[in-house]
């Protein structure tokens, strides 16, 4: 599993490190249906002695899918794939061996192939609703998100109440971003837990942590056991940057269930956001002495040793991430951007191929292989692999600018301006475009120049305002994590200071409020709530606590 990813920022787009999250509540459902996954048997794939000497003395389709199936259900997936592989080249047209293949690619990991062996299912057996959402768990973990939707609602039209469609396409959504469109069918769907997981997972990406933590600790207060519930309760946390109670539910993950990876990756994740790297990193060294197979693992820790600046550790584990899964489109990636990191281009560069061969729409990688291409002076590639990038990311404002910018040294002051133009259109607070635009706008439109001369300068000045801020909010979080409420206090009440009126001030009156919430001052958390809503109406969190406030 990788590191739970947090909201990006343009500064982290080269460091970006990994794709979204895997569906893995759906991938279970499969594995309930799974009869699963061998081109010519593998050496070391012995199965029981009835079915070997089945495949032995009839070497039939059925035999060798009902060999495939044993292997699968013991989690041997390489020679469970060899047996369905042997049954296809005496059946071609089995659409069952081809599922149970295509599922068995799927849980290994092998996703790009799974997508193949399950559009071949449906070109035989178009209504086999399961191939469908198959399909669509593995367009999703291929970044085609809109594809996987539109197969999980072919599933959806024909069976409303698809567990595993519905879990899907929520999840699909909340990669998205979509976080109301897969809150409103979570609310009307069966009772599941999977599918209360994503409901909490979306209202926390709504900024609705209280209603999150509402359905998990429900979840929780049925069965205090729930390891499922209690990790994601811990994830919510963090993602609300409440990293101390992060910490606390995470702990007792593990209390549950020891050395377990599910728990332990984001631990260490917290860890790190808690500025103690140091066990972050041990506790990802124990995670590969756990699962020394493990290329996630090794993987992982590779990005810690890599944030930490230990750059030739972490390129040794993003090797050992490769050995382990050759086709890992997110190590080859993390791999070629160390080693542009280490100005070692070259070798940098058939990395970030290998990784687009794998997963053709890895934007990423596109991207960095633009800079690479510009560095060698190789403009037209570069604005080649800009494009590429924009088509898989229209909202890139970071890609937009730097096409812009390739696009003005080639001599095509027009199309750079367009460039510019959708750069802070999609984020209008980009200062490198505001400033280049305003400079390339001087002689043509000086009255518009001016303009944005002017919204560039308010910018820097804010910006200065809100580097102050915000460290002193941070400082102020840092100690309500460490319940020293008087000292949280204050640091907010300077931070409010510091901003007077730029944009961090509807957040740091809600902060405030919090704080006094969580100290126990209701009348005060009142207060600041009521003008931290006039700032930002409709803040969930904000209406969510202001009710809780109204029973107190």
């Amino acid at each position: 599993m990788n590191l739970p990813e947090q909201k990006k920022t343009r500064s982290e787009v080269r460091r970006s490190k990994a794709p979204a999250a895997a569906t893995m509540a759906l991938l279970l459902f499969f594995m309930t249906v799974l009869r699963t996954s061998w081109a010519e048997p593998l050496p070391g794939c012995h199965g029981p002695q009835d079915l070997e000497q089945a495949v032995s003395s009839h070497p039939s389709a059925p035999a060798w899918t009902a060999l495939g199936e044993w292997f699968g259900g013991q989690h041997q997936l390489p020679c469970a794939t060899s047996a369905f592989e042997v049954a296809l080249k005496l059946a071609p047209d089995s659409w069952q061996s081809r599922y149970d293949l295509g599922l068995t690619l799927l849980n290994a990991g092998d996703d790009t192939r799974a997508e193949q062996e399950l559009r071949k299912v449906l070109r035989l057996r178009p209504g086999i609703l399961q191939a469908h959402a198959a399909l669509g768990v593995a367009l999703s973990r291929l970044h085609q998100t809109d594809a996987a939707i539109a197969e999980f609602r072919i599933v959806l039209r024909s069976d409303p109440k698809s567990l595993a469609a519905l879990d899907g396409i929520s999840k699909a959504w909340i990669e998205q971003k979509k976080y109301t469109e897969a809150i409103a069918i979570l609310k009307g769907a069966p009772a599941s837990e999977p599918l209360e997981l994503d409901l909490a997972a979306a209202y926390s990406g709504t900024g609705n942590t209280e209603e999150a933590v509402h359905i998990l600790s429900g979840l929780l207060s049925g069965d205090p056991s729930d390891l499922q519930a209690r990790v994601n309760l811990g994830l919510v946390f963090a993602e609300a940057s409440r990293y101390s109670e992060a910490e606390a539910e995470l702990r007792k993950a593990d209390a549950l269930s020891p050395n377990d990876p599910s728990v332990l990756t984001p631990l260490a994740m917290v860890l790190s956001r808690l500025d103690r790297k140091d066990e972050a990193i041990a506790t990802l060294r124990k995670l590969c002495a756990i699962e020394p197979d493990s290329s996630d693992a090794h993987l992982n820790l590779g990005i810690a040793l890599a944030d930490e600046v230990q750059l030739n550790n972490a390129l040794q584990e993003f090797s050992t991430a490769i050995r382990l899964a050759p086709r890992s489109a997110i190590a080859h990636y993390n791999k070629g951007r160390l080693l542009l990191d280490m100005q070692r281009n070259d070798e940098a560069q058939p990395e970030l191929e290998t990784s687009l061969r794998i997963t053709p729409r890895f934007a990423q990688s596109w991207y960095l292989l633009s800079l690479i291409a510009r560095q060698k002076g190789k403009d037209s590639e570069a604005v080649d692999d800009l494009r590429k990038v924009i088509a898989i990311e229209p909202g890139n404002a970071e890609a937009h600018y730097m096409l812009g910018r390739e696009l003005l040294n080639a001599g095509d002051r027009p199309a750079a301006i367009t460039e510019w133009r959708k750069t802070i259109e999609i984020q209008p607070n980009y200062g490198e475009a505001l400033y280049n635009l305003s400079r390339i706008l001087a002689q043509t439109d000086p009255a518009e120049a001016k303009q944005l001369q002017d919204r560039f300068i308010r910018l820097q000045a804010e910006q200065h305002v809100m580097d102050r801020a915000s460290m002193l909010g941070n400082f102020a979080l840092a100690s309500a994590d460490a319940h020293d409420w008087p000292q949280a206090i204050a640091h907010m009440k300077e931070a409010l200071a510091a901003c007077q009126s730029c944009s961090a001030l509807p957040q740091l009156h809600k902060d405030l409020g919090l704080i006094y919430c969580r100290s126990g001052a209701y009348n005060d958390c009142r207060e600041e709530l009521l003008l931290a809503q006039k700032l930002s109406p409709g803040d969930a969190d904000i209406e969510k606590s202001l009710r809780i406030l109204a029973v107190q």
